[in-house]
């Protein structure tokens, strides 16, 4: 007989009448032995949780998402559409993305990000350098407001010309800080720096025109809306004003002018370029964070 078994026993013939019978956890604890072994059943096994899945490789390379980026934002600095970057990624819009996270970049970017480590201090930051071209013709700095047919204006070349030295396309998307080349004939003189004013006469764009810059400044999964917004607070016409309001956007000068100074814009005859005029309405989006600024 063994020690269970004469437990069991001790706790049957020798329990005084009206004694109540002792638990088999307490038998199990006078004994030394485990409640399973009492009762002979083997402990159950505890299996390990299956590994996360390993982040997939970035064939292209990858960017390291920083305070204040989107994905439509980090396409435009990458020079590609929102939707071949969440394509990259496998992901939607409403995939939440936060600072120090790597996503990869798709093919055709013009800019590659790498991730470098602080030996001394063990933390990473994404550090961004642009491919730049050999700029026969020299080269143009990109500041807030800019877009391809402002720069063409600004540097005395037509825009055709201007994206085939930068083998670009209206969709190609250009961020603060970037150089792009210069196309032979171009007046480099003709650049303006962040926070100084333009003195471009502006000339007459159709609605054809005013839709394609439209469609070149803001992102993909925007533009209908900013076009639907376009249509109604101007109907696609650059030099629409009023007492309070100008251009395509139908921008309040005098709500606005504290920053649009901010983005180069220091007069309100500025807004009836409609180049200016849909840069700073997307600012403006981007500042409000939604279309709420021409909600009725």
């Amino acid at each position: 007989m063994n020690r269970i078994e004469r437990m069991k026993r001790v706790d049957s013939d020798e329990r005084p009448a009206g004694r109540p019978r002792r638990s088999l956890g307490a038998v199990a604890l006078i004994a030394g032995v485990s409640l399973a072994s009492l009762v002979g059943v083997a402990p159950a096994t505890v299996s390990a949780a299956p590994a996360r899945p390993s982040a997939p490789a970035c064939s292209n390379g990858s960017y390291t998402v920083v305070r204040g980026d989107g994905w439509s934002i980090i396409a435009r600095k990458l020079g590609v559409t929102t939707k071949a970057l969440l394509a990259a990624n496998g992901a939607t819009t409403a995939t939440v993305i936060h600072p120090g996270r790597s996503i990869c970049v798709p093919a055709g970017a013009t800019t590659s990000t790498t991730s470098t480590s602080s030996a001394s201090s063990g933390s990473s930051s994404g550090s961004t350098s642009t491919k730049t071209a050999s700029c026969a013709n020299g080269t143009y700095t990109v500041v807030k407001g800019d877009g391809w047919l402002a720069i063409a204006k600004k540097v005395g070349a037509t825009s055709k010309a201007l994206l085939a030295a930068n083998n670009a396309t209206t969709s190609t998307a250009l961020f603060p800080g970037r150089s792009i080349c210069l196309p032979a004939g171009a007046t480099p003189s003709g650049s303006t720096a962040a926070g100084t004013t333009a003195t471009v006469a502006v000339r007459a764009y159709t609605a054809a025109e005013n839709e394609a810059i439209i469609r070149s400044v803001w992102p993909d999964e925007l533009e209908e809306e900013a076009l639907r917004i376009a249509r109604r607070e101007s109907n696609l016409k650059y030099n629409a004003k009023n007492s309070c309001c100008y251009g395509l956007f139908q921008i309040n000068w005098s709500a606005h002018k504290s920053w649009l100074a901010g983005i180069g814009v220091t007069s309100a005859s500025q807004l009836l370029d409609p180049n200016v005029n849909t840069a700073a309405a997307y600012t403006l989006y981007q500042r409000s964070g939604s279309f709420r600024p021409w909600a009725l």
